[in-house]
């Protein structure tokens, strides 16, 4: 008896002491989170600092992004109840290209401001607000999914936010930093689901907020598709339950089709436009067969890979060299590394970092923003690999090499901050700005409210000064007929079907329009008039131009006549 006593009580002490034991650990694990979370919300804030102090005037700057005066002009179309249409355009076609969350954001704006300044200063505001959530979701990956150490953190998760090239691209009226959002956001959302899977817990709401985000995060960009396939197909490999996985794909899919039907109906009761850069991108993609399409990915893959390689070093660093093509290298190739660890800890990043990888390789054109959102959540890969390879060696070793990390970010950080400087302190007086306010003035002063402009910036000349515009240099795939095979047949087709009023050419535009224009009014003696301005010097000095569209419409329509060039193997002159 006395032992069995014995035996109960020290059952008892001991049951004391692992509850205490359990309970001291849940504390212990809530300061930390408590104390990540604080983490994160600094990294935040000083992204929110940091674009903030170096922010592009709003209206001014309009344009240089080219899809923001798209997606400020399709919202403001939806405002004024006209419905999905790129208002910037002659005949406002009905949209069929971009997504459709950023323009419904924007269309709340502009019912809520009325005006070009409200809605573009919170557009840029919003950017700013979603580029810091974004950091704070992604050090969160690093940090807490992943044991990530902070300083290895700042170089790969941090650092790609804050360059100077993903801070001119996220800072307006663009879809890169929502995507980016999304995809972050899903990856913690995934983490959460299938710890609950594991220990049998019911995540009804974990899996309904993850298939909202994954529906958001492809109506903000059309590569979102992409992961939100490529998430659900991961969670039916990993065995969330079936009920689980239905209420996250029935909750991505249902915003997704009702969008497809809804779009789909608009754009048969049309009009659409015929101009290539308005076309959805998969008109730009052979579909004809499995060997043309085989051909036109190796083709494309074999152009792409290269320039983004080198786009990765500018993005990074501000410019291309040796040095820093090295440096992109090295964080390419860990980040390689690192989605290979992740296969079987963190198969949602893994795999869609590969297929966000693989849709840029064989996307129809090659900019280096598209390489924004995908450096970062790279980067929380390239992190982990990093941070892997640093528990293996000698504690002296692992000293030092935390040591450079530490010197190569101050470095890069410092590179990019110069670079950053620069770009505020010029941009209200940047060539882009001078250029464009020049244009508004003349246009506001010279021409009527309903003239048709044809001119390279179309959308931001619609939005300042409310007239209809026409597109000289549409934007093409890389692969496939331009029309600039046969650019006479392209541009008089264009003055006749918009009846463009007044054209503009400025010699400093990035386009190709200006020359076979001029070429055109060669060929065409008397459509193009130049207008007589008050003050020719700063014409001159800007390389603006301003033309009225008159004379004999007989020679332009001959030209739009004229026979259709054969089909080339690729566009030379595409962006």
């Amino acid at each position: 008896m006395v032992a069995s006593a014995s035996a109960s009580r020290f059952g008892v002490r001991c049951a004391v002491v692992a509850d205490t034991v359990s309970q001291g650990s849940r504390h212990e694990t809530e300061r930390s989170a408590r104390a990540l979370l604080l983490e994160c919300a600094a990294v935040a804030v000083v992204v929110v600092v940091a674009y903030a102090v170096s922010r592009p005037p709003a209206v001014a700057t309009l344009g240089r992004l080219y899809d923001d005066v798209v997606y400020l002009s399709v919202g403001k179309s939806i405002a004024d109840g006209t419905g999905y249409r790129s208002a910037q355009l002659v005949g406002t076609p009905v949209h069929a290209k971009f997504p459709p969350l950023l323009p419904a954001i924007y269309a709340l704006c502009w019912r809520a401001f009325g005006t070009l300044d409200g809605v573009a200063s919170m557009a840029l505001w919003l950017n700013i607000v979603v580029v810091s959530l974004s950091a704070g979701v992604l050090w969160w990956l690093a940090r807490r999914e992943l044991s990530v150490s902070a300083v290895v953190a700042l170089l790969f998760v941090a650092v790609p936010i804050v360059t100077d090239r993903t801070m001119f691209y996220f800072s307006g009226a663009a879809s890169e930093p929502w995507m980016l959002l999304g995809w972050a956001t899903s990856l913690v959302l995934v983490r959460r689901l299938t710890r609950s899977a594991e220990s049998a817990v019911p995540a009804a709401g974990t899996s309904l907020a993850l298939g909202l985000t994954l529906a958001a995060t492809a109506l903000a960009r059309t590569q979102g598709m992409a992961i939100a396939a490529v998430v659900l197909g991961v969670l039916a490999i990993v065995r969330i339950g079936w009920r689980q996985w239905a209420v996250v794909a029935a909750t991505t899919a249902i915003p997704l089709v009702g969008w497809a039907v809804w779009h789909g109906a608009m754009m048969a009761r049309g009009p659409l436009s015929t101009l290539p850069d308005q076309n959805g991108y998969l008109s730009w993609i052979p579909i004809g067969g499995v060997g043309e399409l085989t051909r036109f990915v190796l083709a494309m893959t074999k152009i792409s890979v290269p320039l983004y390689w080198q786009s990765a070093a500018e993005v990074l660093v501000g410019w291309v060299s040796m040095k820093t093509l090295a440096l992109a290298s090295a964080m390419l190739l860990a980040g390689v590394v690192g989605v290979g660890l992740l296969v079987r800890r963190f198969p949602a990043m893994s795999a869609t970092i590969v297929v966000t990888l693989g849709v840029l390789a064989i996307w129809p054109y090659v900019q280096d923003r598209f390489l924004t959102t995908v450096l970062p959540v790279l980067g929380v890969a390239a992190a982990f690999a990093a941070q892997r390879t640093l528990v293996m060696v000698p504690t002296a070793v692992r000293r030092v090499a935390l040591a450079c990390v530490a010197l190569v970010t101050v470095a890069v950080l410092i590179a990019n901050g110069r670079l950053r400087a620069e770009q505020a302190r010029g941009q209200s007086r940047s060539v882009y700005v001078v250029a464009t306010s020049q244009m508004v003035d003349w246009i506001d002063a010279n021409t009527r409210p309903d003239a048709h402009i044809m001119v390279e910036a179309g959308g931001a000349i619609y939005l300042r000064t409310g007239r209809r515009t026409s597109i000289p240099n549409p934007e093409e795939p890389t692969l496939g007929r331009s029309v600039f095979d046969q650019p006479f047949r392209f541009l008089a087709s264009q003055l006749l079907a918009d009846s463009v009023d007044t054209v503009i050419i400025w010699d400093g535009a990035p386009g190709r329009a200006a020359v076979p224009l001029r070429a055109l009014a060669q060929r065409c003696p008397g459509v193009f008039t130049e207008a007589v301005q008050d003050s020719a010097a700063p014409a001159v000095r800007n390389g603006v131009h301003f033309y009225r569209v008159d004379g004999d419409p007989t020679c332009l329509r001959e030209l739009a006549r004229a026979e259709a060039p054969p089909v080339s193997t690729q566009n030379k002159n595409a962006p």
